[in-house]
Order: C-alpha cells, then sequence, then structure tokens
C-alpha cells in the first residue's frame, strides 16, 4: 500500500510539474519580446559594442568609382558604448579602419559625456596620431583630454533629448516587433531566433517612425511621405530585412539587423547593398569602467585649442 501511495505521489509530482514547465513555456515570439523590454526598461548599466558591416557591389560603376567601393567594403567601424544611469556617464568609443592607397586609417577616439557635470571629453591621441601630420596639428594636442562644457556650447541639453528620443524609438520597436505573428518568429538554435519583415512593413514602420517622432507630422502629410517612399520603392527593392536575437537567461546577448537592398536607377546602374548591424551586450547591469578618466588626464579647455588651432 505504501509502495502504491507512493508511486501516486511521484506520479502527481511529475504532472504537476509538466503543467508548471508547459505554463512557462514561451513562444518564440515572446522569449525575443520580453528579453527586448527587459533591455530597455530595467537596464540602469550596460557595456556594448556596435558594428556596422556595409558591402556595395556596382558592376556597372566607373572603374575611377572601384577604389572608393572598395574602401567602403573593406573598412571596419565599431562603437563600444558603455553607460552608467548612478554615475549619470555615458562613454562612446568610435573605431575606425580602412585605407585606400596612399591613406590609411587606424581611429580609436573616446567620447565621454559627464551629465552630473555637463562636461564632455575628447581623447586626441589616436585623433593626432592619424591626423596629426596630415592636417598639421600642433604637437601640444597630443596626449591631451579636450574638455567641453555643455552649457556653453548651448548643447547641455541634448543627451537627456536624446535619452527621450531613444525611449520613443524603443517603444516603436517594441510595437514593430508586437505586430508580427507568432509563426513570424523562428528559432535557429543557439538561442537565436530570427523575424524578417516585408517592403510594406517597412514603409509602415518609417511612417509611424516620422509620426511619433514629429508631433507637426498629420494625416496629409503621412499621405505625402507615403506617395514619397512608393516613388523611392520604383527603384530601390528590399529583398531581406531580418533580426536576429540571441536571448540567454531572459536577456538580449546579440543582436543583427541584415538588409540586403538593390538600387535600379538609369542614372547610377544597378548596385547591390548588403548592410549588417549588430550589437553585442558585453554586460547588462554589471559595474562599468570608463576608458576615459578626468581627474587623472592632461586636461585641455576647449576655447585653448580653439585659439591654437586658430594660430595655426
Amino acid at each position: 500500500m505504501k509502495k502504491i501511495k507512493t508511486l501516486g505521489v511521484l506520479i502527481i509530482t511529475i504532472l504537476f510539474l509538466a503543467a508548471c514547465s508547459s505554463d512557462d513555456e514561451k513562444s518564440n515570439k515572446e522569449v525575443v519580446v520580453n528579453a527586448f523590454e527587459s533591455l530597455t526598461e530595467e537596464a540602469k548599466s550596460m557595456d556594448a559594442t556596435f558594428s556596422l558591416d556595409l558591402n556595395v557591389d556596382a558592376a556597372d560603376a566607373p572603374a575611377t568609382v572601384q577604389p572608393y567601393l572598395d574602401m567602403v567594403n573593406d573598412a571596419t567601424f565599431d562603437v563600444n558604448m558603455k553607460y552608467d544611469e548612478e554615475a549619470q556617464k555615458q562613454e562612446a568609443t568610435v573605431n575606425l579602419k580602412g585605407s585606400m592607397s596612399p591613406i590609411s586609417v587606424d581611429l580609436s577616439v573616446p567620447v565621454l559625456y559627464d551629465q552630473a557635470s555637463q562636461k564632455g571629453y575628447i581623447q586626441t591621441d589616436s585623433l593626432y596620431e592619424n591626423f596629426g601630420m596630415m592636417f598639421g596639428l600642433p604637437a601640444e594636442l597630443d596626449g591631451k583630454l579636450i574638455e567641453f562644457d555643455l552649457n556653453q556650447l548651448g548643447v547641455g541639453e541634448v543627451v537627456p533629448a536624446d535619452e527621450e528620443l531613444q525611449g520613443k524609438l524603443n517603444e516603436l520597436v517594441k510595437d514593430f516587433l508586437n505586430s508580427k505573428d507568432e509563426d513570424d518568429f523562428k528559432s535557429e538554435g543557439d538561442n537565436v531566433y530570427s523575424v524578417s519583415f516585408t517592403q510594406d512593413e517597412l514603409k509602415d514602420f518609417i511612417i509611424d517612425a516620422a509620426a511619433s517622432l514629429d508631433e507637426t507630422i498629420d494625416d496629409a502629410a503621412k499621405e505625402q511621405l507615403s506617395a514619397e517612399i512608393d516613388t523611392m520603392f520604383e527603384t530601390v527593392s528590399v529583398d531581406t530585412f531580418e533580426i536576429k536575437t540571441t536571448v540567454k537567461d531572459d536577456q538580449v546577448k546579440e543582436q543583427n539587423i541584415v538588409a540586403d537592398f538593390v538600387i535600379d536607377d538609369p542614372s547610377t546602374g544597378k548596385i547591390s547593398i548588403n548592410v549588417t548591424m549588430g550589437t553585442v551586450y558585453n554586460s547588462i547591469n554589471e559595474s562599468v569602467e570608463f576608458t576615459i578618466d578626468p581627474e587623472n588626464a592632461d586636461i585641455m579647455p576647449f576655447e585653448e585649442l580653439n585659439s591654437m588651432m586658430y594660430m595655426y
């Protein structure tokens, strides 16, 4: 009898766990949307790397244009972004590497915004190394940290405005994702989920985004914008627009937007363009270490730089 009771309890427990598992199991769409909401609403600090890869194929382009296309196709561009809400600091290190004989660039420029002090800072090392000789920059600039008073420049409220803009964009993207059907979200394995968008869906998103970000856009302006987009699509066709999201432990770890489109215009010929924009989230809600440390740097006020450049 005890064995029967024990077996019965075991069966009930298994059924209960199975039921709980079934209730907690999320669809592919829920995994992606919930992770995106968590990222945009709960992240108080962040270290992320944004990269852009652009490939242009223009078979009809003149030979004189090809070196420029090669430069664009071979260039690497990324931005390491750091944010700490409590410290009220944001930093972006812009990295650009490319060449077109005889010029080559290997640039890495950190820029810090300190909201508490309303100061901005730019590290000059890489700027001087890459452009010092080319533009005759003064040697005194090398190794300096240029300090900007954002209030004096009249841009002290730019970042808060940008934060408000980012919030609106986040809502638009969330609505964009929610507008898709469950079946549109595919699991590709290794915690990667993808969702594709049609050309018409992108058109709707552009119009909604414009109306959301500009309150002066009324129904008539929307109709005009719709007509302009239709005209653009007469020469531009979007073959692929796909968002791939890697989610682990309910957090977005990586997100990539892949777009393929073709411009077919008599004035330019046929141009195929592939764009991949990717963001890797190195850490979320963890301690952030900024590259720029104004307290231990050789600071040059912007006014001094301005007067120095005037002399040269």
